[in-house]
């Protein structure tokens, strides 16, 4: 399943929406048309806000809990925040589909709004709990 931000123009006077669509996305939309070639569903959404930067912002806590996971672990960084984003996806963590295998590609975190980043962080603290890691906030 494809899942993104596009770039569009609606005319409020004729109803007519134009959505340009990234590869995968047409990609995506062909696949199910193949199968189901009477409809596909849509979902449009308001975009949430941007995930936050900076010093106490949810892109700190990220980076900030891998780190430490990755200190505990001896595993490197971004194994571990790779790995966090895989085990987010059941939670609803965004992601791409590669065009070949059709296997989910997360997110970077740059593509974030605020409630994506949740997930992640959510994700990251459960996994801390469950393997007896405290993390420093």
């Amino acid at each position: 399943m494809w899942r993104g931000v596009v770039q569009y123009r609606f005319n409020q006077t004729s109803g007519v929406l134009q959505v340009k669509l990234p590869d995968l996305a047409q990609h995506e939309i062909a696949r199910v048309a193949k199968t189901h070639p009477e409809y596909i569903q849509i979902e449009v959404r308001k975009p949430g806000k941007p995930r936050t930067t900076g010093d106490s912002s949810q892109n700190h806590a990220i980076n900030g809990f891998c780190q430490q996971i990755a200190r505990e672990t001896g595993q490197p960084f971004e194994s571990v925040k790779s790995a966090m984003k895989e085990e987010a996806l059941t939670r609803g963590y965004p992601f791409d589909t590669e065009k070949v295998t059709g296997r989910a590609i997360p997110w970077s975190e740059t593509r974030l709004n605020t409630e994506q980043a949740a997930i992640l962080i959510d994700t990251i603290k459960q996994f801390s709990a469950e393997y007896g890691i405290i993390l420093e906030e």
